[in-house]
């Protein structure tokens, strides 16, 4: 299995974010998968690993997330993941539950990419705190 193609089509699949589909080499966005799998293989390794052979399995269906979803070993540990995976895209964040701060209350950790994080354009923002923008714009109406 190639971890990097299975990981890019699951993030696809998950998120539905066109761009994931093929990254250009070399380009920043292929860094960010990079890094993006790294981290979350060594920060959650086997539950992960298991989310990726389990999606590896699936991606030829003709829909891969129904059959994803649909599969009885897509729960607890897995979907967990699958939902770290939306997270990291998104926020470029994602939890590391402990033994006493399960779900929400689990610390949140930087994935190192906020301001490019896909939320943004989604949203039609820019990320808290961060913009392109020159000093003052806020005083100016949107168009």
């Amino acid at each position: 299995m190639d971890e990097f193609k299975v990981f890019m089509a699951l993030s696809k699949t998950l998120t539905g974010i066109e761009a994931l589909v093929s990254v250009e080499p070399g380009s920043l966005r292929e860094r960010m998968a990079k890094d993006y799998l790294h981290r979350l293989k060594e920060q959650f390794g086997g539950d992960f690993v298991a989310l990726l052979t389990l999606y590896d399995s699936k991606s030829s269906a003709p829909d891969p997330l129904a059959a994803l979803l649909d599969d009885p070993a897509f729960k607890d540990s897995i979907e967990s993941m699958a939902k770290q995976v939306v997270n990291v895209w998104l926020l470029s964040q994602y939890r590391v539950e402990t033994s006493d701060k399960k779900g929400e209350a689990a610390p949140v950790f930087d994935a190192g990419y906020f301001e490019l994080g896909f939320i943004w354009p989604a949203i039609k923002a820019h990320p808290i705190g961060f913009s392109h923008k020159s000093h003052g714009y806020w005083t100016a109406k949107p168009e």
